[in-house]
């Protein structure tokens, strides 16, 4: 997930009413966030999604510590300047704030991306891939959850060491309750078994201009990213703004203007804040794609 800045943008959005379809009337997206197709998945997303896990772990990230409300405006002033792409985790704790976000926006026009933690620890859940979904899908309130990713894969042999969790994706995609599954790296190891492996429809990478709080040098992930995405897989570019590292507008913009240029990265997640921090997005995204 990513930060604009270390610095709070947080602005207290103004209390109001939940309900009111007619609040919802989602504005013709520009050209910034014109929908984009994931590898050969067949699955369309806003160029840009809204990441909801800065500083996200142990069920809890910024976007829930700024609590619903708030956060509720935020979703849909996202999804009325044109996002239609939200992410998630199970660890961030932000499923059970998109359910509510979203409830009256028509689900067709939405893609979700959600990630499961495999990896243990002492204050994870241990849960079947068959109970995160029904956890999920309850959560999020939807019938069926668009991607599902294996989160924060670190070792060179993870669909090895996590196969019960690969086979049970793959049999809720089957189904019909997922409509993909892959991974999201964090090692360049991690990276380029992902890159080759024919189960990852989509990867989740780190990526920004600087290299910060990447799997390595951008000149050394990005062939790898060209080699996942030559073979079909979704690439979406996480961290474009270093993890927060990149303060000002003009490093920003560096890093989006490099994201934006490489053929190897399909769409972006950043995680916001605030509506300020959208609208900032959305509008230097417009200097490279619009």
């Amino acid at each position: 997930m990513q930060e604009l800045s270390r610095r709070n943008f947080f602005k207290t959005a103004t209390a109001g009413t939940i309900a009111g379809a007619a609040l919802l009337q989602k504005k013709a997206a520009s050209k910034p966030l014109d929908k984009v197709k994931l590898g050969k998945t067949g699955i369309e997303v806003s160029y840009l999604a809204m990441g909801t896990g800065t500083n996200g772990g142990k069920y809890h990230s910024n976007q829930i510590r700024m609590g619903l409300k708030p956060f509720i405006s935020m979703a849909r002033h996202a999804y009325e300047s044109g996002i239609t792409f939200f992410e998630t985790a199970e660890m961030y704790g932000t499923q059970r704030y998109l359910g509510p976000a979203l409830q009256e926006i028509p689900r067709k026009d939405i893609v979700l991306m959600t990630k499961i933690w495999v990896s243990g620890s002492n204050w994870a859940k241990t849960l079947t891939v068959e109970q995160y979904l029904r956890q999920a899908r309850r959560e999020m309130k939807t019938d069926y959850v668009d991607i599902v990713l294996l989160h924060c894969m670190t070792s060179e042999d993870w669909p090895q060491e996590f196969e019960t969790f690969c086979y049970g994706l793959s049999k809720a995609k089957q189904a019909g309750d997922i409509r993909a599954h892959g991974v999201s790296c964090h090692s360049l190891a991690a990276l380029k078994t992902a890159a080759s492996s024919d189960w990852v429809d989509i990867l989740l990478s780190r990526v920004n201009h600087a290299g910060r709080h990447m799997d390595d040098k951008p000149e050394v992930v990005m062939p790898v990213l060209e080699h996942a995405h030559n073979r079909g897989a979704g690439v979406i570019g996480m961290k474009i703004f270093g993890q927060g590292d990149f303060e000002t507008r003009e490093e920003r913009q560096k890093s989006l203007d490099y994201v934006c240029n490489s053929p190897n990265v399909d769409a972006m997640t950043i995680g916001f804040e605030s509506e300020e921090q959208i609208d900032d997005a959305i509008g230097m995204i417009g200097t490279v794609r619009g």
